[in-house]
């Protein structure tokens, strides 16, 4: 195949099982374009700080080739799905959610 998408439509069409226990595809679920993969982010400079984590300036190469400056916010430890949940719901001035 030469390709992820390929691959898995080939799997789905023809039910070839995908694990050792038989398990096949039967509906993909394709990936939002709203994900972000780790791929697509290079991680420059801190510029900043908080109880939370820490701030980056970085680049985002987007899906048609551009690349945008953005600042990136890496959490510090482990947070709960329940703090994450409320973290995500913090506004700020110039935050993009």
């Amino acid at each position: 195949m030469s390709s992820l998408t390929g691959l898995i439509l080939e799997h789905v069409k023809t039910k070839t099982p995908v694990q050792a226990d038989g398990t096949c595809l039967i509906h993909p679920i394709p990936r939002p374009d709203y994900y972000i993969l780790h791929d697509h982010v290079d991680l420059r400079e801190k510029i900043g700080g908080g109880a939370f984590g820490d701030v980056h300036i970085g680049l985002l190469k987007h899906a048609d080739g551009t690349v945008s400056e953005v600042a990136i916010k890496k959490l510090k430890g482990q947070m709960t799905k329940r703090e994450r949940s409320g973290f995500m719901k913090v506004n700020f001035p110039g935050l993009v959610n």
